[in-house]
């Protein structure tokens, strides 16, 4: 079932913390943490494509989800706008 997985992740992302639907935002030490874990997560991509073990494509896709994820975390609880 689609919704079941997309709340598996959306808690999964929340840290499984209670009332993970509420923005914590900057500043709060689990949001930090996970900011700093994402530059490191960056540091891999970036070796393995200048080591030419994965191709460009790939890590562009590495890159996106990694630009999308920490969006997610650093925005400043103000709700984008959709067109």
């Amino acid at each position: 079932m689609p919704g079941a997985r997309y709340r598996e992740r959306l808690d999964r992302l929340d840290g499984g913390r209670p009332g993970g639907s509420e923005w914590s935002g900057p500043g709060d030490p689990v949001v930090d943490l996970r900011l700093a874990m994402l530059a490191r997560k960056r540091s891999t991509p970036v070796r393995l494509r200048d080591e030419r073990r994965i191709a460009d494509s790939v890590f562009r896709t590495v890159q996106v989800r990694l630009d999308l994820e920490e969006l997610r975390l650093s925005r400043d609880g103000v709700e984008l706008e959709s067109d």
